[in-house]
């Protein structure tokens, strides 16, 4: 099977948005789930929404990221389509022989299919130019920590806390975010190709 990518059309823009919120919404169950929540409430500047359990209902994902990510300089969305269904999305930028991959998720019901690698293998051969990707993730997300390194061969190369703050973000810190700490903590990936 074949992972395609097919470029965001204003049409598709509202699915990708869902889809990504759905995507990050479906792994809230990481013991972390509530810290993040919270975490995120608190860079929108909003209150948190709860439920009469008195759990979080504030996306995972906002969006704010979202609309950032979309609207970031030369930033480049398709829709990953394989036997005709949407199976996830991803939004990169491309620079001369450099990409950064800023959102990239994969629908739950394909997860642990090898699904997401064809999609990120696939994503490499639309750009064949491209001989440096990078991208972030949070500490605590062990699935995506396994499939960049294990799946994907991509190095952790940096890892963003208080001792070494992302110097691309003012102050160390990630966009409309609080002050660097525990909810910043971040690992910077590489995967260098034909070096």
């Amino acid at each position: 099977m074949t992972v395609t990518l097919v470029p965001l059309t204003d049409v598709d823009r509202p699915a990708l948005i869902a889809d990504f919120q759905e995507s990050f919404e479906h792994f809230q169950g990481n013991p972390q789930g509530s810290f993040v929540g919270e975490r995120l409430a608190a860079r929108e500047h909003v209150p948190a929404q709860t439920d009469e359990a008195g759990g979080i209902t504030q996306p995972i994902l906002p969006l704010s990221d979202i609309e950032e990510s979309l609207n970031a300089s030369g930033a480049l969305a398709y829709r990953l389509l394989e036997d005709g269904n949407v199976v996830g999305n991803v939004i990169l930028t491309v620079d001369g022989h450099r990409g950064e991959v800023l959102l990239f998720a994969m629908k739950a019901s394909v997860h642990s299919k090898g699904v997401g690698t064809r999609a990120w293998f696939a994503i490499e051969a639309a750009h064949p130019h491209v001989t440096e990707w990078s991208l972030q993730t949070p500490y605590f997300e062990v699935r995506n920590i396994h499939f960049y390194v294990n799946k994907c061969g991509f190095h952790i190369v940096e890892f963003f806390n208080e001792h070494h703050p992302d110097l691309s973000h003012p102050h160390g810190e990630v966009a409309g975010s609080e002050p660097m700490g525990e909810a910043n903590y971040m690992f910077r990936f590489v995967k260098r190709l034909n070096w």
